[in-house]
């Protein structure tokens, strides 16, 4: 598919050389697939304080998946879809719909992280955007990746992979680990985060808030992770 050749192309300009130090290569299929992971037990654990009815764990949960969504997607513009909006400007269909769907998924998460904890608007658009997450998962594991990893050898996608970590950078008080780890030991029995991080507390990340990620165009974004430590 027609992202493939772009990714490995524009790669270049945005990965980094660090390596794995011999431990074994990481793949950048890898990392994604973790933050789908992620991003999934972030998704049960609000629908699971929505049944419990617990407004703080609720709204420390929308916090937290509202930032890590966000970066997520933040990590796909840069890393898995480079040019996107470039090749559907000049036909391509299939980058017309994953540019749709990337649009899709940010506006929804725009409005849901505004939302009250527990109110009827909150729990109909943690179902929406649940589905079009799931829709948007399938695609990415099924389609994208599989063709990406096809067309990268295992150093491309190593240093990929890395950069695709530090993108975690972007999420504030999170320091700069492994993509499970920006979730991993900071979950409760129930899923609950221990900490709330603020949709309004940048605390020395890039950006401020998640809806200044959400809207930065990719050329922000590329300066945010050209200047992370």
């Amino acid at each position: 598919m027609d992202t493939t050749a772009a990714a490995r192309r524009d790669s270049s300009a945005t990965t980094t050389t660090t390596t794995s130090n011999g431990i074994g290569v990481r793949f950048v299929s890898h990392e994604v697939k973790r933050d789908h992971r992620d991003l999934e037990i972030l998704y049960k654990a609000i629908l699971h304080s929505i049944e419990e009815g617990d407004a703080q764990a609720a709204a420390q949960l929308q916090s937290r998946f509202a930032w890590d969504l966000a970066r997520h997607l933040a990590a796909l513009q840069l890393f898995i879809f480079p040019g996107t909006e470039k090749r559907a400007n000049a036909g391509s269909e299939i980058a017309r719909r994953r540019r749709g769907d990337l649009s899709k998924i940010r506006d929804e998460l725009l409005t849901f992280v505004h939302l009250r904890p527990l109110s009827e608007e909150f729990s109909i658009s943690i179902g929406e955007l649940g589905e079009t997450l799931r829709e948007h998962i399938k695609d990415i594991e099924t389609q994208d990746l599989v063709a990406i990893e096809k067309n990268l050898d295992s150093d491309e996608s190593e240093r990929m992979a890395w950069d695709w970590v530090r993108t975690c950078s972007f999420v504030p008080g999170l320091p700069r680990r492994r993509s499970r780890a920006c979730t991993e030991g900071e979950m409760d029995g129930k899923g609950s985060a221990e900490e709330d991080v603020g949709v309004n507390n940048p605390r020395g990340a890039p950006f401020g808030t998640v809806d200044e990620m959400l809207k930065a165009p990719i050329e922000e974004l590329q300066k945010a992770l050209a200047e992370l430590p």
